[in-house]
């Protein structure tokens, strides 16, 4: 099989397992009645997390799940959620500034209901498997570098059969979404802030400005007019693919690494290390 053919076949058969997985986990633009999408959301999120404390209890063996601790869970949690809205609201200004996005009118309150159930499956969802199970595994085997690198592919790679994806789309969610969600659980090692961020700048992103949500096209409070060249608004992916999007994600993740590594909240590689748990600081 020539080398195209073969490269063709592996990304329609990944393609055929990510929309299969998708459609396992409930996560979709389309909410045929939020009547009952919105209680089985949360059914599906309450699900996700009692498997996690399974797999925290019964599989890792530890006494508690401490990624999911209650004491200041809700301080940490809209620390995340502001850091997500506002985080795009900048991007989104930018754009508007250079032309790319404009507001045409507005839609009735209630379209942000299905962003809302589509956000909170994607956050906590996402979120569990990337940073709570896959991050932090990794992080306690390599180190926080490496388990940034993993995570990072792993969390592009999962957006790369969306619709209207991209090499350029799936790299730029994953480093975006890779470096803010990492540092913010290495700031935090609990996934409170790492949800709130994950659920605000999707529902920021589509509930209110009405930009698809990495490649699905979302109806949002604020009815847009998104024009210009695919570095300025990412095209039919969306935003998360434009420049600057990528820019202020970076530098919003760089910051918070930067102060995860003054507070000594790196890991290192190192046999001595055995718990994975408790930071040890980057030498």
């Amino acid at each position: 099989m020539p080398h195209d053919e073969a490269s063709r076949c592996l990304r329609r058969r990944f393609i055929t397992a990510s929309r299969q997985t998708v459609r396992l986990l409930g996560i979709k633009p389309h909410i045929d009645d939020i009547r009952v999408a919105l209680p089985a959301a949360i059914l599906t999120v309450a699900v996700f997390v009692f498997v996690y404390w399974l797999f925290v209890r019964f599989v890792e063996r530890r006494p508690r799940c401490d990624e999911f601790a209650m004491n200041g869970w809700l301080r940490e949690l809209g620390a995340g959620m502001t850091i997500g809205a506002v985080s795009f609201s900048i991007v989104i200004g930018i754009i508007a500034a250079f032309g790319g996005y404009r507001v045409t009118g507005v839609n009735p309150a209630t379209v942000v209901l299905p962003v809302i159930v589509i956000s909170l499956k994607s956050g906590v969802i996402e979120e569990i498997i990337t940073r709570g199970i896959f991050f932090r595994i990794m992080e306690r085997w390599l180190g926080s570098w490496a388990a940034i690198l993993l995570s990072s592919a792993l969390f592009g790679a999962g957006h790369w059969a969306n619709p209207n994806a991209t090499w350029w789309s799936t790299i730029a969610v994953g480093v975006e979404g890779g470096l803010v969600s990492a540092a913010l659980y290495m700031l935090t090692r609990r996934l409170w802030g790492v949800i709130g961020e994950h659920f605000a700048w999707n529902f920021t992103q589509g509930g209110i400005f009405g930009a698809p949500i990495s490649g699905y096209a979302i109806s949002g409070v604020l009815l847009p007019h998104i024009a210009g060249t695919n570095a300025l608004t990412g095209g039919a992916f969306g935003v998360e693919a434009s420049v600057p999007g990528l820019i202020v994600e970076v530098m919003l993740g760089v910051g918070l690494l930067v102060i995860a590594l003054r507070r000594g909240r790196f890991v290192r590689l190192s046999r001595d290390h055995q718990d994975g748990d408790q930071p040890i600081a980057a030498s």
